[in-house]
């Protein structure tokens, strides 16, 4: 039973120590909206040219319309697009172990 306790002191701190910040997000946001870009672009040089400057311009926007929510063994990310979203409910993302799951059907199309 000691063990158990050991084990799970462990992976508490291992949680507690890889639970992602702003900026990994942002860097999440970043690579999301560049492959979300070039995925949505054919053309392989435009494409390219679109995504780099789509995804540094989504890195930057995302501190404005993001709210953390810290749980310090993971945390929640809210993104608020209301004035140009269809609905009312905001993307969700869970960030954990160094990770990002999204709980929402995030589509930057939309």
């Amino acid at each position: 039973m000691k063990w158990f306790y050991i084990l799970l002191v462990m992976c508490l701190g291992i949680l507690f120590l890889s639970n992602p910040d702003m900026n990994d997000f942002r860097e999440y946001v970043e690579e999301e909206s560049r492959r979300m870009i070039q995925e949505g672009v054919n053309a392989p040089g435009l494409g390219d040219a679109l995504s780099q400057a789509g995804s540094q311009l989504a890195e930057a926007f995302v501190d404005n319309v993001t709210k953390r929510n810290n749980y310090y063994i993971f945390s929640t990310y809210e993104i608020d697009l209301t004035p140009r979203n269809r609905s009312d409910e905001p993307y969700k993302f869970l960030g954990i172990g160094g990770s990002f799951i999204n709980l929402t059907n995030f589509d930057a199309r939309r």
